[in-house]
């Protein structure tokens, strides 16, 4: 998938999430690394899955995954004022 690609498809997903659940709105984001394998997003959109680690390098990525997640869904969820 291209850059442009990236850019058109998420507003859709987001959506189409957001209508098929009932919800006024819906936010979909990229968060690689969720499993025991390194994950990331080359220049042309491709997804590449690295070896799997163990150990402290696993336990220092599980955090570093939920530290994204959180900035994510904060950074998404609409402002109140």
């Amino acid at each position: 998938m291209s850059g442009r690609g990236r850019g058109w498809a998420r507003p859709r997903v987001s959506e189409g999430i957001a209508y098929y659940c009932g919800f006024a709105r819906s936010t979909v984001g990229l968060l690689t690394d969720a499993e025991e394998r390194p994950q990331r997003v080359d220049a042309t959109g491709t997804l590449l899955v690295g070896d799997a680690v163990a150990g402290a390098e696993r336990e220092a990525g599980y955090a570093d995954f939920d530290r994204r997640a959180r900035e994510f869904v904060g950074s998404s969820s609409p402002r109140r004022g």
